[in-house]
């Protein structure tokens, strides 16, 4: 497994949000998201693409070219770094995953030239040992990548899946356990492009919907009957929403009950509906739920 790693900083701890989710929609977004370039070990701000020409359908994204390291003839094989740190979203995408629930990382990537991506991977950095470590992914190889026509592709990687440090040597990368405490103290998440040793190209790889997995789990139910009414309550979970549906003896299947679908409660919800005598079947269902940050402006 071949691999690249700089030295960051260890940065400040802020809390973390599940479901976190970069959209990247203004140009303040894109320009709080890191991008080291491993050409000249430098950190810059990458390049926001507003989309503007698709009017109300527009999905901005951000991307960086990859920067040559020859000049007759160019070669363009040095690897770009995009992450995000205390300074996103007010420190949305940074904490203690483990309390907050938060299960993996999630991206979409849009690879213009599979034939010349060597590989990419998904990334964090973790403070839990007072040492910062970066823990990668699998590779995802260019050739992973073909389509008949390039596309927006969705990259979901969990922290139960195996991920890999650099080992004390400093040579190679050992695969590792992803713990509770590790997951205490992220303080950076990102993801990696390396192009092909020999890519005479300039093209640049594209980021989008940056997003902390939320983990999901049915929540604690509570349900009586009372004065002709039927009661259903629940605990909410970070990063999760419900709809809350009932079971239809005519067609033997789950429908959504009116009104209580996509719920996202902050406190024990409670539902309640009139006993009929024939008797009537409930469920809560859970879904992960994702909410778009936004990182303010400084004045």
């Amino acid at each position: 497994m071949r691999k690249f790693w700089p030295t960051f900083i260890p940065l400040a701890l802020q809390a973390a949000t599940p479901g976190a989710w970069e959209k990247f929609p203004t140009q303040t977004n894109s320009d709080a998201w890191g991008l080291y370039d491993y050409s000249d070990g430098v950190i810059y701000a990458p390049n926001w693409f507003n989309n503007s020409a698709a009017g109300p359908n527009a999905d901005p994204y951000i991307g960086a070219a990859f920067a040559a390291t020859t000049a007759n003839p160019p070669i363009y094989n040095q690897g770009l770094w995009f992450f995000a740190d205390e300074l996103v979203a007010n420190g949305a995408f940074i904490g203690d995953f483990n309390a907050a629930g938060v299960a993996g990382l999630e991206v979409d990537v849009f690879i213009s030239n599979p034939e010349l991506l060597d590989t990419c991977d998904i990334t964090f950095n973790s403070n839990s040992s007072g040492e910062d470590i970066t823990y990668f992914s699998i590779d995802y190889l260019g050739s992973e990548f073909v389509s008949e026509s390039p596309q927006w592709w969705f990259l979901n990687y969990n922290f139960s899946e195996p991920w890999y440090v650099v080992n004390a040597a400093g040579t190679d990368f050992e695969e590792v356990e992803i713990t509770a405490n590790i997951l205490a103290s992220v303080i950076e998440v990102g993801i990696r492009f390396f192009p092909t040793v020999t890519n005479t190209t300039s093209w640049a790889p594209l980021v989008d919907s940056y997003a902390l997995t939320p983990l999901v789990q049915a929540p604690t139910t509570f349900s009586d009957a009372d004065d002709g009414m039927f009661n259903l309550a629940f605990i909410p979970g970070p990063g999760n929403q419900y709809d809350i549906q009932k079971y239809n003896l005519t067609s033997n299947d789950w429908e959504d009950v009116s009104g209580q679908t996509d719920l996202r409660p902050n406190a024990a919800y409670q539902f309640e509906t009139p006993l009929i005598p024939e008797g009537e079947f409930y469920r809560v269902l859970t879904e992960a739920a994702y909410t778009a940050v936004v990182t303010p402006t400084v004045p």
